[in-house]
């Protein structure tokens, strides 16, 4: 039977683990292995989970929360593969305790780095078009104050033509009047 859930515990496509009450990795199927870079789970077995990850204020952050009692506690946290490369992982860690003691923690960690590489692009195309719609609102301001000049040019071109022409009528009368 152990053998069957060893072999389910590795064909989950998610990332699984579990660590000592230290954070040493007492285990983990080959999808965390894969993510972080390895081709065997024995390659992570034994390191520190904190070891991996490359933010200081996420591992203070998950070592509070463990210590306040927190049963789950769910993260995105950056973690170095074994290729030094960066990526983000949604880790969800459940600590198991025994009279308020921490035994161990079992988690599961899911790779969000595309996601996280899309939501910064998509917020610097937001950035960009807010630009750009700053831009036009300050160009239509400035044709809308124009076409308000133009009008108060063209309606007093109006009344000057009215008052012309309402002069030259009244000396037109004013001629017929005298002949």
């Amino acid at each position: 039977q152990i053998a069957i859930y060893r072999e389910m515990f590795d064909g989950m496509p998610i990332g699984l683990y579990r660590c000592s009450a230290g954070g040493q990795i007492i285990d983990a199927n080959l999808a965390l292995a894969r993510t972080l870079g390895c081709s065997r789970h024995q390659e992570i077995v034994g390191k520190r989970l904190e070891d991996l990850m490359s933010d200081r204020v996420a591992i203070d952050e998950r070592q509070r929360r463990l210590e306040g009692g927190e049963g789950l506690i769910e993260m995105e946290i950056e973690l170095r593969r074994a290729d030094g490369a960066v990526i983000w992982v949604r880790d969800r860690t459940r600590a198991h305790r025994a009279d308020g003691k921490l035994l161990y923690m079992d988690g599961a960690m899911e790779d969000v780095t595309e996601r996280r590489r899309m939501q910064v692009e998509l917020l610097r195309y937001q950035d960009q078009l807010e630009v750009l719609v700053r831009e036009r609102t300050t160009e239509l301001d400035a044709v809308v104050e124009r076409s308000k000049e133009l009008q108060v040019a063209a309606e007093a071109a109006n009344r000057a033509k009215s008052t012309f022409l309402a002069n030259m009528s009244g000396l037109a009368r004013e001629g017929v009047t005298h002949v």
